[in-house]
């Protein structure tokens, strides 16, 4: 599991985790920051882990997550829209930089710092009941998120119960130990490439 945790004193920060469940499926989730206590200088998180309105889970397919591997490699970005019976979800990730208000518009100021990866839902039979949580991600973070996810991938690309399981006859059958008979063509015209 990957968790990056990012609390604040004004109470808007979040935490998100990344990691792959029992089925090899990579998942997300992200919440809210619920308070802030002072004195512990330390954010808490877990008043909204059973809140709908402040948590939310996602199931990523192989090209989502090599989306978001893609984004960071080639510092672009990555969106995708999630639609169920009960929710509406769109996914974001995408450069950040630090921002001024000029007028009525936000403004880019200086270099980017990295990713942010923002989270929007709804109800489906809600659209006045808007939510999102972003959190913000430096290079490295971007980058160890990049390697997990290059790793979740693998372990999903770990060639599923037929080829490894030992009690699937398939295996079996093709790791006996007498040899494999192989069919060789006479000479190399005889292939097709």
């Amino acid at each position: 599991m990957l968790q990056f945790y990012k609390p604040n004193p004004s109470s808007k920060g979040s935490a998100c985790s990344f990691w792959v469940d029992a089925k090899g499926s990579i998942m997300s989730s992200q919440i809210k920051q619920h308070s802030w206590d002072d004195k512990a200088k330390k954010g808490s998180f877990s008043q909204n882990k059973d809140n709908p309105n402040g948590k939310v889970m996602v199931k990523f397919s192989a090209n989502e997550a090599a989306g978001i591997i893609n984004a960071i490699q080639r510092n672009s970005s990555f969106s995708a829209y999630h639609q169920s019976s009960k929710q509406v979800v769109q996914i974001s990730f995408e450069g950040y930089w630090k921002k001024r208000k000029e007028g009525d518009e936000w403004v880019k100021v200086g270099d980017q710092l990295g990713f942010s990866y923002r989270i929007t839902w709804q109800p489906k039979d809600d659209s006045t009941n808007k939510n999102t949580v972003v959190i913000g991600l430096d290079w490295s973070e971007s980058k160890l998120l990049e390697l997990y996810l290059q790793e979740s991938l693998r372990k999903t690309f770990d060639f599923k119960e037929m080829d490894y399981k030992p009690q699937n006859k398939q295996f079996k059958k093709e790791t006996n130990n007498e040899p494999q008979k192989v069919t060789v063509p006479d000479d190399d015209e005889d292939l097709e490439w």
